[in-house]
């Protein structure tokens, strides 16, 4: 039976493993510290997300541990998430009342923008309580020692992430990404595909942080690669934005009628804030439709040009590969990464 890793894929996983651990802990410390800052939730949420992927790709390198360290990193990503969304929402209302040029629209987004606030600041409490359990079971502590005995391990046998092994790996998992987010090509001219377009978008997410793993070891040839997927994933998560609005705005509506109603004992000037509110939900619907009519064209001219094939071919065409040193007699010296069982 083939190895399930070897100590260049090991270092390999561990030395992207470290770098996503620095960035979830430098941006978990402005949490902690009551920093307003969103973007500390935003960051540490998908460095939180890139630590879970790179675990799946790694998991026979580090055994029963990854699946541990992977269940406690989904957690923190779900409690960020939702905060995260709202700080997306609100945003965005911000620089559209910034830009907005029919005042009489400004109550009802204004309103929306109110409750969106009230949520996210109830949200707050559990998003820093969240942060402070995974700091108080020393999972990130047991991690970067875990992951640096890896690096000093190969450093002193001069061993380099790259290997056979590693290409292998390339060469298996990302046209099996790949092909999972061109099944959802068929989908992509019917704008009434939304759950179609939404898993797409999350096949490309998957796609792109395994190419960002292996990026390292084809010296660039990937680099193009990887920003057409990104490029893919930010106009499918444009329009998944816009899915959200036109799905919560109807019912945030009603809502607030319903409000209305209740405090007043009618809703004879629920008028002033329902305007608003209609006129962001077909703003959101006309937005929807240019950004699916020009990611569509974009896709065309990518299918036109053959990237997807050339990314297949870059993969299965590594670079060649430097001599690794010997390993010693024995294997690897006592207190290694646990293998695989």
């Amino acid at each position: 039976m083939a190895p399930a890793c070897d100590d260049s894929y090991r270092l390999l996983g561990s030395e992207i493993l470290l770098m996503h651990l620095d960035r979830l802990q430098r941006h978990a410390d402005g949490i902690r510290a009551g920093d307003a800052d969103i973007e500390h939730v935003h960051q540490m949420r998908v460095a939180s997300r890139r630590i879970r992927s790179a675990l799946r790709l790694f998991e026979a390198c580090f055994g029963k541990r990854a699946r541990k360290w992977r269940a406690s990193m989904r957690r923190v990503t779900r409690r960020l998430g939702e905060a995260r969304d709202l700080d997306v929402q609100i945003t965005f209302l911000d620089g559209f009342l910034g830009s907005l040029i029919h005042p009489e629209c400004s109550p009802g987004i204004r309103r929306i923008r109110l409750r969106l606030r009230q949520q996210r600041d109830r949200l707050q409490r559990r998003v820093v309580d969240a942060v402070e359990r995974l700091w108080a079971s020393e999972l990130v502590a047991e991690m970067s020692k875990a992951l640096q005995q890896v690096r000093v391990q190969a450093e002193l046998r001069q061993i380099r992430p790259r290997s056979g092994f590693a290409y292998a790996r390339a060469r298996e998992v990302l046209p099996f990404l790949l092909q999972d987010m061109l099944i959802y090509e068929a989908f992509l001219d019917n704008p009434e595909q939304i759950r179609q377009h939404h898993e797409m978008r999350i096949a490309a997410k998957r796609l792109r942080y395994s190419t960002e793993v292996f990026v390292s070891l084809y010296d660039g040839a990937l680099e193009p690669y990887l920003q057409a997927i990104k490029k893919v994933q930010t106009e499918l998560g444009k329009l998944h934005d816009c899915d959200v609005w036109i799905d919560f705005l109807p019912r945030f509506l009603a809502e607030e009628r319903q409000r209305s109603s209740d405090y007043f004992g009618h809703t004879r000037s629920f008028g002033r804030l329902s305007v608003g509110i209609e006129y962001l939900a077909d703003e959101r619907r006309k937005q929807r439709r240019q950004i699916h009519d020009g990611f569509c064209s974009l896709w065309t001219s990518w299918r036109e040009e053959g990237i997807w094939p050339a990314l297949l071919a870059t993969v299965e065409s590594p670079p060649e590969l430097e001599a690794q040193p010997p390993a010693g007699p024995d294997g690897p010296p006592p207190g290694a990464a646990e293998p695989s069982p």
